[in-house]
């Protein structure tokens, strides 16, 4: 370690509380919070054309979930990405006609990890028309009275 660094990391520790939250925190108010998982492509059964039944295709995935302010530097005051990309992989595995109820599935199993309080969920399916791409969006939010106090 240089010389320059060690007040730095001094300065640094003394700013964490033991919790891992910064007492510089009481100073302002985080916002908004949000956690992204961006171009995850899952291969799905989906679709409602003769030729698509039967045949998985790729779905590309991006999902941005607004959840509750993050205090501590623990996993379980946030939502795990590897927690999104499982549940897209698990509706992949089942048969799907629309692309907009798949969306909407995702934000609803997302809408159950306490931290979470707004799900938006893109979907594109690149194999829907020769030319251009197909897509939907699908915003949930966590209803206000079902808010529990922040991790």
């Amino acid at each position: 370690m240089t010389a320059s660094a060690a007040p730095a990391l001094a300065i640094a520790a003394q700013a964490r509380a033991a919790d891992g939250s910064s007492p510089l925190s009481a100073a302002h108010e985080t916002v908004l919070t949000t956690v992204s998982v961006r171009g995850l492509e899952v291969q799905a059964d989906i679709g409602v054309n003769m030729e698509e039944i039967g045949r998985r295709q790729p779905l590309i995935i991006a999902a941005t979930l607004t959840i509750r302010p993050v205090r501590a530097d623990r996993l379980d005051a946030t939502i795990d990405y590897r927690e999104v990309v499982g549940h897209a992989e698990a509706l992949a595995a089942e048969r799907t006609e629309l692309i907009e109820q798949f969306a909407r599935r995702l934000a609803e199993a997302c809408l159950r990890h306490p931290a979470v309080l707004e799900a938006d969920i893109q979907i594109q399916k690149p194999a829907a028309l020769p030319q251009g791409m197909a897509g939907t969006r699908v915003v949930l939010k966590r209803r206000t009275g079902s808010l529990t106090a922040p991790v």
